[in-house]
């Protein structure tokens, strides 16, 4: 029996036009020449692709015809099958010399390739006899090219048209180009978006779960035990995806867009769902935060994110929780969880720390200090972080403005050569590198200075009060909050061992610093304090 095939493939570049054409005419005229030329018709193997360019060879990096071609390659499909398919454009139509290439690939491998439109048949043997079927089909594919590229340059140049329209005007039609954020849906008169409000709930959700101290795995592991509903198809929630949202600026209305490689934005395109102000703050949480990594059974108050540190050798300290001396219920006695200086783990060096501390009585220490409104809001007043950070914006603002300078006067002298040196080149590329990592360093920096000069400093207390008791009777999520309120409110704490007491220093971010001294045994305060700023804040 004869093992040649008979396959038929139909591709539309649109989904519209998948809706307007009918593949039966093909499907009949498969069936027919199977018949005729005593073949049989693999049905199962009909392949289709919708909504795949194959301008841009889309079809072939992710569709179906990309399967039949490595078949080909790969000897799967049988010398003397055919390959019916509509037009020689629906192969492919790339640059001419690449649609021919591809063309040749499949007959050479011994596939005839028959169109459907005209009854046309190119394989081995009738090209050999009529050499110019090859230029024939070639001045097919320039032509289907040429096609492509101009309506691709009016598609182009109609987009362009419409997003300057938007900026010029802040309103117009909804521009078609890449994919529109899932809690938003085009209004009826196609003029703008609406928001879908149980989509925004589940958006501001996680947003706030994020800013009260949740990883993203946890808040995953929410999502998907109390089966909120995903936005697309998926049965389950990833981390990849919240891990993008909370970055992009469409929370706050905005789209980006980049039409042959030139980038435009436009504000106010999409329904905000986080004022500026609240964006930059979670922006500036993000890039501050402390990690949730390893924290899920008994998140430690402020070791484990580069804050608590050895008085006595300046090297971190680490928790240790000996959690298989805990009860059936899961509690851990105070005393199985404990503070120690990491360097003899990490260096061989032994200190005064070496020897663990229960932590517990750094802990009540920290939170009554920091619930305490008055102390904690005097500690608070005098910070003048905010001019620190103005002062870096400008510098950063003006360096921008000089590597802007020196890249459109060496531009200017590119353009003026006939034949503009290598060197030339290479340092305007890496003037354009410096500028775009300049770009990304303002935009953080603002980003900070925004959040502290809308951060309310008797919040901070508020907050610190809310959680307080929550995080001492071991509540996970409170304790997970409190570490992101330790990232807040400290830059660095000093633990020493002394010799009936313990001291921690605390220093705030804006310059001052505050002694503790805790008796080791009842875990009362003893002494509370001001100290000087040490040399490292200057």
């Amino acid at each position: 029996m004869n093992k040649s095939r008979v396959y038929s493939y139909i591709r539309f570049s649109t989904p519209e036009q998948a809706k307007g054409h009918s593949s039966k005419r093909q499907a009949d005229y498969a069936r027919v020449y199977a018949a005729e030329h005593d073949l049989v018709l693999d049905e199962s193997l009909t392949m289709k692709d919708e909504g795949l360019s194959a301008f841009h060879s889309h079809h072939i990096q992710r569709g179906a015809f990309g399967l039949f071609l490595a078949a080909v390659e790969a000897g799967r499909v049988p010398t003397g099958s055919v390959l019916i398919v509509e037009a020689l454009d629906r192969i492919s139509r790339a640059e001419p010399i690449i649609a021919q290439g591809i063309l040749t690939q499949i007959i050479v491998a011994g596939v005839k390739v028959v169109t459907a439109i005209d009854g046309q048949e190119y394989d081995r043997e009738s090209v050999r006899k009529e050499p110019m079927k090859l230029v024939y089909s070639l001045l097919l594919f320039v032509r289907s090219n040429e096609e492509s590229e101009t309506k691709r340059r009016r598609v182009r140049d109609s987009i362009k048209s419409q997003i300057r329209g938007w900026i010029e005007n802040g309103s117009g039609k909804i521009i078609r180009n890449g994919a529109d954020p899932l809690w938003c849906e085009p209004k009826k008169d196609k003029t703008g978006f609406e928001l879908v409000p149980d989509r925004v709930d589940i958006v501001r959700l996680v947003v706030s779960l994020y800013r009260d101290g949740w990883g993203f795995n946890r808040i995953i592991h929410y999502l998907n035990d109390e089966n909120v509903p995903t936005f697309k198809k998926q049965k389950r929630w990833y981390v990849q995806y919240w891990h993008k949202v909370l970055r992009n600026r469409v929370l706050i209305g905005e789209r980006d867009f980049e039409v042959d490689g030139e980038k435009f934005v436009i504000e106010n395109y999409y329904p905000a769902i986080l004022t500026r102000e609240e964006f930059a703050t979670l922006q500036h949480e993000i890039d501050n935060r402390a990690s949730t990594k390893g924290q899920r059974k008994i998140p430690s108050l402020f070791t484990g994110m580069k804050v608590a540190y050895c008085g006595h050798c300046g090297h971190v300290m680490s928790a240790q929780n000996y959690t298989f001396k805990a009860k059936k219920d899961g509690h851990l006695s105070d005393g199985f969880r404990r503070i120690r200086c990491a360097a003899e783990s990490t260096t061989g060096q032994r200190c005064k720390n070496t020897k663990s501390l229960q932590v517990v009585i750094f802990e009540r220490a920290l939170v009554n200090y920091c619930s305490d409104r008055m102390e904690l809001s005097s500690m608070l007043q005098g910070d003048d972080k905010a001019s620190g950070v103005k002062t870096r914006v400008s510098v950063i603002r003006a360096d921008i403005d000089k590597v802007t300078r020196n890249i459109n006067s060496l531009a200017d002298k590119f353009i003026a050569l006939d034949n503009p040196p290598s060197s030339l080149v290479e340092r305007l590329r890496k003037m354009e590198e410096e500028k775009k990592a300049l770009e990304v360093e303002l935009d953080k920096t603002e980003s900070e200075l925004v959040t502290l000069t809308h951060v309310d400093r008797p919040d901070l207390v508020e907050q610190w009060q809310e959680v307080a008791a929550s995080a001492l009777a071991m509540d996970e999520a409170a304790r997970l909050k409190v570490r992101q309120l330790v990232k807040q409110t400290f830059k660095r704490i000093e633990i020493f061992r002394q010799e009936s007491s313990v001291r921690m220093i605390l220093h705030f971010h804006n310059g001052l610093s505050r002694i503790l001294d805790i008796d080791q045994a009842s875990g009362e305060l003893l002494i509370g304090g001001d100290v000087e700023s040490p040399p490292w804040f200057a």
